[in-house]
């Protein structure tokens, strides 16, 4: 199974990326998942710098408040590394997040930002598709808002109408499927991020995850 996923977030206390919508969808069927993710802790208690950009993600560009959502950061976790078992190829556009899908997973993760015949975000199709909750948010605020269930299935017609998984070229090697994991998340996190990483990751000017 090859899947598509995309992830809608803000920042947190340390102002790295913070996961809150993620949506999949397979290429090979109809199959999908959808999570809203539910705050880890008050919104109180972040920077003034993460509280201005939030709030301007929430007002003018993905439209989820910081206090929304039901699904608990394990279980999300949990639920990526079992599906990235289970998986061929793992497609998503941005930096941040393929880092962050890598970080959980420990797979070799497509970002088809770097993928030379993958065009810019603005030209992929158009679909009017949104999952339930930016359905209700467009017609209650009469706007249009970010949503990683279009997002995703905006990649996912690309690939199959240009028939990309047949593509000799692709920049990322195809990685075997991940055995179950029994790290927390605080450990996988430490494990894979080097002081150098960090460094470079902070002053990285690349917003990708706006996307």
């Amino acid at each position: 199974m090859n899947i598509v996923i995309d992830i809608q977030g803000f920042k947190n206390t340390e102002e790295d990326f913070f996961p809150k919508e993620v949506a999949i969808v397979s290429i090979n069927n109809d199959h999908c998942a959808h999570w809203i993710i539910a705050q880890p802790y008050s919104f109180t208690e972040l920077s003034t710098r993460s509280k201005s950009q939030n709030n301007w993600l929430s007002k003018n560009f993905h439209g989820i408040e910081w206090f929304e959502g039901d699904t608990p950061y394990k279980n999300l976790y949990r639920h990526l590394r079992t599906i990235a078992q289970f998986t061929n190829r793992i497609f998503i556009r941005g930096r941040d997040k393929s880092a962050f899908l890598h970080r959980i997973t420990s797979r070799n993760i497509i970002n088809l930002e770097e993928e030379e015949k993958c065009p810019p975000f603005h030209q992929l199709p158009q679909l009017k598709q949104t999952c339930l909750i930016h359905s209700i948010k467009i017609k209650t605020n009469n706007r249009e808002y970010t949503c990683a269930l279009n997002n995703a299935l905006r990649i996912r017609k690309w690939i199959k109408d240009y028939a990309f998984l047949d593509s000799a070229s692709l920049s990322t090697p195809l990685s075997p499927p991940s055995p179950s994991f029994s790290m927390t998340w605080y450990n996988r996190d430490n494990s894979h991020n080097t002081k150098e990483e960090e460094e470079e990751e902070n002053n990285s000017l690349e917003n990708s995850w706006w996307l």
